[in-house]
């Protein structure tokens, strides 16, 4: 027990904070007909057991003075379903106009007895590599278990339902790398957001060995601005992890004024995705240029299928 101190200890601060965060919202004018959820991101690895279904327990509680009465579902669901059954919620109950097409993979935490439950999970290195498909649960070193009640899991000699997850988790993987670049339409994100969209560049991948390979060879910047790049990378397959993209700054001399460089990683079937904020506030210099280039230390071969870079910044 007591090398589980200091895990216990942030099990009571939690519960205090709770306490102090519902007495003080308690005499808020919205808090009678407010839903407030409460959930995590992990579990505490040293509390759970050894069942491979246990590191993704997380709590999951719905709280409100309008739930009459309480209840405890055993189904299992993920966060994605909290989105979808406020919308199911709303719409059922409130006349919320759904659109018909939806980028969530979720749906709602009591579906239909029939409904065979679709969950992957992202593992080690940002991998998509686990999945929970109906009553089956297949892991990252293609092992296939049974669930039972209570996250609890027995292992599973079914070859063929073995390669059915292991060919929908496969599946999933390729049309998450694509689908996942783009959920919001470039119309409405840099229109709603106000953005000045600058450069987008599209490159068709290939296989590349040359040291640099330019993208965005001298874009004018001017001062006092943030930037922002966004840059993905479809499938990227390198066999060494001393691939770059690379950003550097420069005033009308050549002088270097800013840089990064952003490690490409090895991902088959999935995709690599950069955000940065780039501020010239601090740049001494009246006419700057930014170059953006794959920067490849080796060089050996590398792979990507496409890839996208986009550069803008508020109008």
């Amino acid at each position: 027990m007591s090398n589980l101190k200091k895990q216990y200890i942030s099990l009571m601060f939690t519960d205090d904070v709770l306490r102090d965060f519902f007495n003080t919202i308690s005499d808020d004018d919205h808090f009678e007909n407010t839903i407030f959820v409460i959930t995590g991101n992990y579990p505490m690895r040293k509390l759970t057991s050894e069942q491979p279904l246990e590191k993704y327990h997380i709590p999951l509680i719905m709280y409100s003075p309008l739930i009459a009465e309480s209840r405890v579902f055993e189904n299992i669901s993920s966060q994605n379903d909290i989105y979808d059954s406020f919308i199911s919620m709303m719409g059922k109950n409130y006349g919320l106009n759904i659109p018909g097409f939806s980028a969530s993979i979720g749906r709602t935490l009591c579906p239909a007895e029939n409904h065979k439950i679709f969950i992957p999970f992202m593992v080690r290195e940002n991998k998509i590599s686990e999945l929970v498909y109906g009553d089956y649960l297949f892991t990252a070193d293609s092992k296939l278990f049974e669930i039972q009640k209570g996250f609890e899991t027995t292992p599973s000699e079914d070859a063929v339902k073995l390669e059915e997850l292991k060919s929908l988790l496969n599946a999933f993987r390729e049309v998450n790398a694509v689908a996942s670049q783009s959920l919001v339409p470039d119309s409405l994100f840099f229109d709603f957001l106000d953005y000045l969209l600058l450069e987008d560049i599209i490159m068709q991948g290939g296989t590349f060995r040359r040291e640099y390979v330019d993208i965005i060879e001298e874009m004018p910047l001017q001062q006092g601005y943030r930037y922002y790049l966004d840059a993905s990378f479809v499938n990227p397959r390198v066999s060494l992890e001393e691939v770059f993209l690379v950003y550097e700054i420069t005033d009308d001399e050549g002088n270097r004024l800013a840089w990064k460089n952003f490690g490409i990683p090895d991902k088959q079937n999935e995709a690599f995705s950069i955000k940065e904020v780039i501020s010239t506030e601090n740049l001494a210099a009246q006419n700057m240029h930014m170059r953006v280039f794959i920067w490849n230390e080796s060089p050996v071969p590398y792979h990507f299928e496409r890839a996208r870079i986009t550069i803008y910044r508020n109008k």
